[in-house]
């Protein structure tokens, strides 16, 4: 099974970031290009973050590869 990632740009993942519900949050992590940041796709249709789905199906969805990751990852 592959695993689905939004991918955010800088000013979307820095206005995700944080605490959605209690218990919940988004934290993007940032991808080794340095421009790009991601979330597992299923944070669109979580409940938890519905606060962020407007933004969030605006963001592209795909596959990241794992040297797309950084080391720190």
């Amino acid at each position: 099974m592959t695993n689905l990632y939004l991918i955010l740009d800088h000013d979307t993942a820095h206005a995700v970031r944080g605490p959605t519900a209690p218990g919940y949050g988004l934290d993007p992590v940032e991808l080794a290009d340095g421009v790009s940041w991601a979330l597992p796709a299923d944070a669109l249709t979580a409940p938890e973050h519905a606060m962020h789905r407007e933004v969030l199906a605006t963001m592209p969805v795909r596959a990241v590869a794992d040297s797309e990751w950084t080391a720190s990852t």
